[in-house]
């Protein structure tokens, strides 16, 4: 599978939507910002899926990032959910 790059940097705050179907918040709506960083998004024919890696603790994350920037790898974007409902 191959990585997906953005042509460059950005920052961005969403919300996720309530899926009845699921019943959960599954659903994320990317921001203009995002679909325009990364065009293969907005081609209706390309499939597009997405790889989500949630460490275990901060030593797994640091390792995980040092290897990484020791092969030169792709850059991940992180996401971070936020509690919104106080």
């Amino acid at each position: 599978m191959a990585i997906i790059k953005p042509y460059y940097g950005f920052k961005a705050r969403g919300n996720l939507y309530y899926n009845p179907g699921s019943r959960a918040w599954s659903i994320l709506k990317l921001k203009k910002d995002i679909i325009n960083t990364f065009p293969k998004l907005t081609k209706r024919r390309e499939k597009c899926g997405y790889q989500m890696v949630y460490p275990h603790n901060h030593t797994e994350m640091v390792s995980i990032v040092q290897d990484i920037a020791k092969k030169k790898g792709n850059i991940p974007v992180l996401l971070f959910f936020e509690d919104k409902s106080s």
